[in-house]
């Protein structure tokens, strides 16, 4: 299985927070194949969200957001064309770069 998501991870242990973490994650389960794998880890958590998926690779873009705002959220996968892991995830919020990290084929 491959795929992309867009989520919000809330970072404030309150009842009322007004920042979270906006998220842009891709990642591969591939049962098997080391080739077709789409780079190292950039998920802290990944020894603990992701048990029991050693061939996982989730790779993250995030940015902070703030309660009670609008924004408009563009995430891009920019694949690698030779077929290697030098592709990038794209974060736009509101029209401007927001994060980007690479290790994507």
């Amino acid at each position: 299985m491959k795929g992309m998501t867009i989520y919000l991870n809330g970072t404030q242990d309150s009842d009322d927070p007004t920042k979270a973490d906006l998220h842009f994650m891709s990642t591969s389960h591939i049962g098997g194949n080391p080739d077709a794998l789409w780079g190292g880890t950039t998920d802290e958590r990944a020894p603990t969200v992701h048990v029991g998926h050693t061939d996982t690779t989730p790779v993250f873009a995030k940015t902070e957001v703030e309660v009670g705002k609008t924004y408009y959220v563009v995430a891009v996968m920019e694949g690698d064309p030779d077929g290697g892991l030098e592709g990038k995830l794209k974060l736009y919020v509101n029209g401007s770069l927001a994060a980007e990290t690479g290790g994507v084929g």
